[in-house]
């Protein structure tokens, strides 16, 4: 289980809390990347917390065709994430995509819990959505900054404009900016 380090970087009142579901290959197959997404929403003057039971969004089981396990898996997900507040911020385009979208669609015969479902998903925001509805960018972040690409893109959910791409690229290089200058420091 990811743990995240309280941290206050600023106290200003621009401050907000949000909701890391950090996903469970990142947990368990690469957590640096739920590391990073922390630090950069901290950076962003965000509090972090992470749901403590959060386990699956539960996308594997139903891309498979085992809807009746997604449900479960889902059922889950939604108690653990109706038990916060804020919004939740997701550092996977898929999973976004799995709670935002296809939650109501398993359970279009249960109203109760397609509700549920549809207030759980009106909070969740992918990483880079979240952070190119602020109307951040890398020099909010007051370090160097790559000049962003002008290409097109989305992921395969659906959820990047073009606007959040070119974001998500000027992220990606101010990170690597990042990255360079911390190796050269130790080499």
């Amino acid at each position: 289980m990811l743990h995240v380090e309280r941290r206050r970087l600023d106290a200003g009142a621009n401050r907000m809390t949000v909701q890391l579901f950090h996903t469970c290959l990142v947990n368990e197959v690469v957590p640096e990347i739920a590391m990073a997404a922390v630090r950069v929403l901290e950076r962003l003057g965000c509090d972090v917390e992470v749901p403590p039971d959060q386990t699956c969004c539960g996308q594997p089981a139903f891309n498979a065709g085992f809807h009746a396990e997604a449900r479960q898996v889902a059922r889950h997900t939604i108690g653990a994430l109706e038990r916060t507040t804020g919004l939740i911020v997701i550092p996977s385009g898929s999973c976004a995509d799995m709670i935002v979208h296809q939650y109501e669609r398993l359970f279009e015969e249960d109203a109760a819990m397609a509700a549920r479902a549809h207030a759980v998903s009106e909070r969740c925001r992918e990483f880079s959505q979240f952070i190119a509805e602020r109307g951040w960018r890398p020099s909010t972040l007051r370090e160097p900054q790559g000049r962003p690409e002008q290409s097109r893109g989305t992921t395969s959910s659906g959820q990047t404009t073009d606007a959040q791409m070119r974001t998500l690229v000027a992220l990606e290089q101010w990170l690597n900016a990042i990255h360079v200058a911390r190796a050269g420091r130790r080499a």
